[in-house]
């Protein structure tokens, strides 16, 4: 939502600066600097989103793990690359690591377009990330109720999140210390300005 209003306002601030008449009289021109200040705040608000994607894509590919052949994993479906489940992926029997980082990309941002639809309130770049990854991890339907409910995100209480992530932490009716890790690493994603 940020970046869209910064984009809103240098278009109209080109918009004006193109289409106002060319007179001495300062009300009607911009000021360059102005016109610049307001490149930086955009090209600011792109560096944190970058910022905090990659952050995000390096911590699933972290927790992840890479195995370029098919094996069955810890809950006993077969799985191939950064934790693909798609049997169009799996029947391959193999894949490089560049293939699977192009594939894990597409399905993060498949994943932020989910995020953008079902959370409700303005989110900085690394909150964004950080339920992106717990939704890639966890799946869409427990992204929504992790945000959805009295006294959740959507509802404006943005503390509840860390809180309810560490409730993502059992596989199999077992704690498991690897979902703790990883829950923590999107708590830091988080917290992160």
């Amino acid at each position: 939502m940020v970046s869209s209003i910064a984009v809103g306002f240098v278009m109209l601030g080109l918009l004006f600066y193109a289409h106002a008449p060319k007179e001495n009289n300062n009300c009607y021109t911009l000021k360059p600097q102005l016109t610049a200040s307001v490149f930086q705040v955009q090209r600011d608000i792109e560096h944190q989103k970058n910022l905090a994607w990659n952050e995000m894509t390096q911590l699933v590919k972290f927790y992840e793990g890479f195995y370029s052949k098919t094996y069955t994993c810890s809950a006993g479906f077969k799985t191939i690359g950064y934790g693909f489940t798609d049997k169009k992926f799996v029947n391959k029997g193999f894949l490089s690591e560049k293939e699977s980082s192009i594939i894990l990309e597409s399905k993060l941002r498949k994943i932020e377009t989910q995020v953008d639809t079902i959370v409700k309130v303005k989110l900085s770049p690394y909150q964004k990330s950080a339920l992106v990854s717990f939704a890639y991890n966890c799946g869409v339907s427990n992204l929504e109720k992790l945000v959805s409910g009295p006294g959740r995100l959507n509802a404006g209480n943005y503390s509840s999140v860390k809180k309810l992530l560490m409730m993502y932490t059992k596989g199999g009716n077992k704690r498991l210390k690897g979902l703790v890790a990883r829950r923590r690493s999107e708590i830091k994603l988080w917290e992160k300005r």
